[in-house]
């Protein structure tokens, strides 16, 4: 676990772009809206830390409203805005899962 440095929040995010990282938060039942990759393998989630939320991408299940730490690959994603920003192109930052293990509280 050495190798995925540990965040305590999503600010530089931006930094650790191709990187493996470890994070702690939990997997949301209240998506807000994101830009989603498609990760051949692996599901959807959303990933609540503190006020803020990104998309994770794990092979297995994380059980939802239960306290994890999530290893993994922080990877870019780009897409068009909506409405009448629909001609600008922006970035979001999600993490590619490897693995998780529930926290003891």
């Amino acid at each position: 676990m050495d190798e995925y440095k540990l965040l305590s929040d999503m600010e530089n995010l931006t930094e650790f772009v191709g990187g493996k990282i470890r994070i702690k938060g939990m997997v949301s039942d209240l998506p807000w809206q994101h830009l989603i990759g498609f990760q051949p393998g692996r599901q959807v989630r959303y990933f609540d830390i503190d006020d803020f939320q990104i998309v994770i991408y794990p092979e297995k299940e994380i059980p939802s409203g239960v306290p994890v730490i999530i290893g993994g690959t922080v990877i870019e994603v780009r897409g068009g805005g909506k409405g009448s920003k629909v001609d600008e192109e922006y970035a979001e930052y999600h993490i590619i899962v490897d693995w998780y293990e529930e926290m003891v509280l």
